[in-house]
C-alpha cells in the first residue's frame, strides 16, 4: 500500500462478512450528503492522504487547544468542520457508485 503518504492504514475499519466492510463516517454537519465509492489514480491517492494529514493536524490543534482551556470548556466550532462544497470530483477520483444520506440532528 501506499505507506509512504500515509496510506498504510486501511480505510475500512472491519471486515464484516465476506466482502462487507464496515468504518466509522464523520459528516461534520447534519444535511444531505453524497457518499462515494471511488477508485483514484496516484494523483487521487496523493489528494486522499493530504485530506488525512489536514484532519490529523486539525484533531492535534483541538487536543492542544484542548490542554490550554479550562476544564470542560468546549474547543470552538469543534465536530462543526464542513466539508467543501463540489459539484463534482477532484480530478484523480472516478466516482464507482454513490448515495445521497440525510444526516439528522441528533434529539437526543
Amino acid at each position: 500500500m501506499h505507506s509512504d503518504i500515509g496510506l498504510d492504514k486501511p480505510f475500512f475499519s472491519n471486515l464484516l462478512v465476506d466482502g462487507i466492510w464496515e468504518v466509522d463516517a464523520h459528516f461534520g454537519l447534519t444535511g444531505e450528503h453524497t457518499l462515494h465509492l471511488v477508485t483514484a489514480t496516484n494523483l487521487g491517492v496523493s489528494l486522499i492522504a493530504y485530506y488525512r494529514r489536514i484532519l490529523s493536524r486539525n484533531n492535534e490543534r483541538a487536543k492542544e487547544l484542548r490542554t490550554k482551556l479550562r476544564h470542560g470548556e468546549p474547543v470552538p466550532g469543534e465536530g462543526r468542520w464542513p466539508g467543501i462544497p463540489m459539484s463534482a470530483l477532484p480530478k484523480g477520483l472516478r466516482s464507482e457508485v454513490s448515495v445521497t444520506v440525510r444526516i439528522a440532528e441528533d434529539k437526543t
